[in-house]
């Protein structure tokens, strides 16, 4: 909870299937408020499931796997076409997700656009990701952890210059 993932990930090579997100590649927990900004370039054509947040999310018998108040802005480029891919999630077997991704959002084979193959989580523009109304009253980032500026990402208390 109350972290955020701020980078790129090049994928080059994988002996077996992979699932690769922008914060996580598979979870079976919860997560909260939670942010990732995120590109992914995959390179080995290998990827099970791939999304700007998580890779997988699943539900496994006595744990509740959630995603709740999170987001996601990054595009995906791959080498070739999983079945399982999404802006926010790639692929979920009935996780309870509250997420949220940038609309202008890509995924891409090379440089053709493909479509996601799910349409997990809440598409918004970046002035409403990084609106205080929207991290304050719909994610309800924390003033005790969190440093909201309208316009920028939010930024844990503990990295504030």
């Amino acid at each position: 909870s109350n972290s955020y993932a701020i980078a790129s990930i090049k994928q080059t090579a994988t002996p077996y299937e992979s699932y690769v997100g922008g914060f996580v590649g598979i979870n079976n927990g919860t997560i909260n408020t939670c942010y990732s900004t995120v590109n992914i370039t995959d390179e080995s054509g290998v990827v099970n499931a791939i999304g700007g947040f998580a890779g997988y999310t699943e539900l496994i018998s006595g744990y509740n796997a959630t995603i709740n108040k999170c987001f996601s802005t990054g595009s995906i480029t791959l080498a070739s076409t999983p079945s399982n891919r999404g802006y926010f999630l790639g692929q979920t077997t009935g996780a309870e997700l509250h997420c949220y991704y940038l609309n202008s959002a890509k995924i891409s084979v090379g440089t053709q656009a493909i479509d996601p193959s799910n349409s997990i989580g809440t598409s918004k523009m970046i002035s409403e990701l990084y609106s205080e109304d929207f991290l304050k009253n719909t994610l309800y980032l924390s003033n005790d952890i969190w440093v909201v500026t309208a316009g920028q990402p939010p930024v844990l208390k503990c990295f504030e210059k």
